[in-house]
């Protein structure tokens, strides 16, 4: 319990949040967790605590036998929002005792700790496997909410667990009424866990999820946008038309404030869905890229001089000595 009260005295954001950070041959993901709120910065409490953590877990290694189902998931979400990973010998010990409190945890339970093992990247497959089971047994009777399924979905995603049809079939049914209540980092985070877990879904609920998008795209960020693009790139799902317009339209009201690595996978993204660019949209992208290119990567450089010359937007060939700057 003094572990989850330390996380506690960090902001209360405890859902995940991916920043998209593509390379130019596999446009793939990573993930961040943000916080909001007020009070201590994460950075200064597991700096403060983590020979104490360290202690902690030593000490709760010799009891996680008598855990609960409540206890060991509280435990491991804890130190997953403190990013402080626990030894081996302690998370073996944890997916122990979790498979054998497994039918005690409830939806929320699951979700909390796949996410927590997803976040502290620690490999443990046959109990997230084993989760996900559970977790889809809950689906199919509506009790799992849309927080709960965003967060086991980003978690197989993050993890890239060989997730069987049908479990995530159930998460999806279960999940589709409870679209349109989803915030856009939710709607964002569902879709970057079907790219990553290359599992497209049917059109019904593609169609659902464009509709529930759509209603929430003037609050979708450069990040959530990046993401989104990524991830509809990953599946091959373009949208109609007035769905590329409305993206377009919001993506360039937030050109002014995205990163680089934002600006290139979200026109890597537009152009592998094979979206025909207004000349105009594309004048005002490379006019805000410019003062920026500084600050491009490599790989940000070669998905955007990608996706440019597949747009065939409105350079000249010193455009091309412009972009390669930061690279040489």
């Amino acid at each position: 319990m003094l572990v989850y009260g330390l996380s506690m005295l960090q902001p209360q954001q405890l859902e995940p949040h991916t920043d998209a950070a593509s390379s130019s041959s596999s446009m793939q993901s990573s993930q961040q967790t943000t916080g909001t709120g007020t009070g201590s910065s994460i950075d200064d409490i597991t700096d403060d605590n983590t020979e104490l953590l360290v202690m902690l877990c030593s000490a709760s290694a010799r009891h996680l036998q008598r855990f609960n189902a409540q206890d060991l998931s509280n435990t491991l979400y804890a130190l997953a929002k403190l990013q402080h990973a626990p030894p081996r010998e302690w998370m073996d010990a944890w997916a122990a005792r979790a498979t054998h409190q497994l039918p005690w945890f409830t939806p929320q339970a699951l979700a909390n700790s796949a996410w927590a093992l997803a976040k502290l990247k620690q490999q443990q497959p046959q109990w997230l496997a084993a989760c996900m089971a559970s977790a889809a047994q809950a689906a199919h009777a509506r009790e799992v909410g849309a927080q709960e399924a965003c967060n086991l979905l980003w978690a197989a995603g993050e993890t890239q667990l060989d997730v069987p049809d049908p479990v995530i079939g159930e998460l999806l049914r279960c999940l589709r009424p409870q679209l349109p209540a989803c915030s856009p980092q939710d709607l964002a985070s569902i879709m970057y866990a079907l790219a990553r877990l290359q599992a497209a879904p049917g059109v019904g609920w593609t169609e659902a999820y464009f509709a529930a998008a759509a209603g929430k795209l003037p609050a979708f960020d450069a990040n959530t946008l990046s993401i989104t693009l990524w991830a509809l790139a990953e599946l091959g799902l373009a949208g109609g038309p007035a769905w590329k317009m409305a993206v377009l339209a919001r993506l360039r009201e937030q050109l002014p404030t995205a990163t680089p690595r934002q600006l290139s996978t979200s026109l890597r993204g537009a152009a592998a869905l094979g979206w025909v660019l207004p000349q105009r949209w594309l004048a005002c992208f490379l006019a805000e890229c410019k003062p920026r290119l500084g600050r491009f990567q490599p790989h940000d450089v070669a998905d955007a001089a990608w996706a440019l010359a597949t747009l065939k937007a409105p350079c000249d060939a010193r455009w091309g000595f412009v972009w390669l700057q930061p690279v040489l």
